[in-house]
């Protein structure tokens, strides 16, 4: 007997722990697919609704972004909202199930609104929608726990961890220090250069067979993770280092290069054989989302590099946290 109560209390305690630590996080429900995170809440008729998780996605002020198709899956017409944009169009939440749902932002949002509504035709978009910059930081904190391919919100009162190596977000900020956009840049470092990038968990890879062959990157349907270049940072990387692997048609979406770079630094630790997509310097100058931006970038940090990490994205402290190294 004596020998059982100790356990049992050491039981007790730890019950309690993993209860508390269930309850300072909100977890979405997720399916995870070749390295994207898709979340997928149902509707309390039992119908699912499935949206790329996707830090460099749209969205503003508190709305997702979901196609005209998916709205017969929450029993929705169009809605107008002037008070967000004159002529936009928005998508009011849907009754979810409690234990399969989406929580609401802890602000309001325009006209009570879940979502605008947007055309995605892209031929490769094949989800419901966005759950983009505008949604994601209206939270504190997301925890993209890669290895475990387990996604929640951290609630309110969440503090960062202690003793865990972070780099810093950049964010645009207004006369009142308040972010006036919501895609966070992160810096990595290549050859000693540090890189301003757009961190964007959904930077989608749809590689030609070469590319595909060359990468041996995991796909879904076609689809995988990349991270993006511009061109003109990879004709410099090419022009220093001829030796650096490039597929001149890797990328079946705008049939452009592939690069390989051997090791990049990230924060404190090295991810090795990191391949980047092409994409035009417009992509991401001040025409593009550049405008966005707090500082020029010149790509996208996806989760070709991403996926190695247990990670929170601290939107309220602007830090990337890594909670453990890479996997």
């Amino acid at each position: 007997m004596p020998k059982i109560l100790p356990f049992a209390v050491f039981s007790v305690f730890t019950l309690v722990f993993l209860e508390s630590a269930v309850a300072s996080e909100t977890i979405i429900p997720t399916t995870y697919e070749a390295g994207h995170f898709f979340a997928v809440p149902q509707t309390i008729e039992g119908r699912t609704l499935r949206f790329l998780v996707d830090t460099g996605g749209g969205g503003a002020r508190g709305l997702m972004m979901i196609t005209p198709e998916a709205l017969p899956k929450i029993n929705t017409s169009p809605v107008p909202c002037d008070s967000f944009q004159i002529g936009a169009r928005i998508s009011h939440w849907p009754a979810f199930s409690p234990s399969a749902g989406l929580p609401h932002t802890p602000s309001p949002t325009p006209c009570g609104a879940m979502a605008l509504i947007v055309s995605l035709k892209e031929s490769w978009f094949t989800a419901d929608g966005i759950m983009g910059a505008g949604y994601m930081s209206q939270f504190d904190a997301w925890h993209f726990n890669y290895p475990e391919h387990r996604l929640s919100i951290e609630n309110i009162g969440w503090t960062p961890p202690v003793a865990k190596p972070f780099i810093p977000l950049g964010f645009p900020k207004d006369a009142h220090g308040n972010h006036s956009a919501s895609f966070p840049s992160v810096d990595m470092k290549i050859d000693g250069q540090n890189i301003a990038m757009l961190l964007d968990t959904g930077a989608t890879a749809m590689q030609t067979p070469a590319g595909h062959a060359a990468t041996g990157a995991q796909q879904v349907k076609g689809q995988g993770t990349t991270s993006y270049i511009t061109t003109s940072t990879l004709n410099a990387w090419h022009a220093k280092h001829p030796q650096w692997h490039i597929i001149s048609d890797g990328d079946g979406l705008m049939h452009t290069r592939l690069i390989e770079v051997p090791t990049i630094e990230f924060g404190p630790y090295i991810v090795k054989s990191v391949w980047f997509t092409e994409r035009r310097d417009r992509n991401f100058s001040g025409d593009g989302i550049g405008q966005y931006m707090d500082r020029p970038i010149y790509g996208a940090l996806g989760a070709n590099i991403l996926s190695h990490f247990d990670l929170i994205i601290d939107y309220r402290h602007e830090h990337l946290i890594f909670l453990n190294g890479p996997v």
